[in-house]
């Protein structure tokens, strides 16, 4: 698997971001040849940053790498669009099933 490079896009700890970054850290634990680097941004410290990505929503995931460039807005617990951003398959059936 190739090495995924990811930004987590958050404003501040409020509990939207804390869902964000827990739904990520469990999805990881649970995929542990996920191969990535992760980059938690809080708007509120490095506005730059996000601006130059493009980031008008937070909590906001963008996959860098692989290409193309895929960003998914919300709180990640919507578990089957973050496995689809980061290319997470899992077999036919369990897929057909969620």
């Amino acid at each position: 698997m190739n090495r995924h490079y990811l930004k987590l896009f958050i404003c501040g700890m409020t509990l939207t971001s804390e869902q964000a970054m827990a739904n990520l850290r469990q999805l990881l634990r649970e995929h542990p040849d996920f191969d990535c680097e992760l980059v938690i941004v809080d708007v509120l410290e490095r506005p730059d940053v996000a601006e130059a990505e493009g980031i008008v929503a937070t909590p906001s995931l963008l996959r860098e790498v692989p290409t193309p460039r895929q960003l998914l807005v919300g709180d990640l617990s919507d578990v089957g669009s973050v496995k689809r951003l980061l290319g997470i398959v899992e077999n036919a059936k369990e897929e057909s099933i969620q």
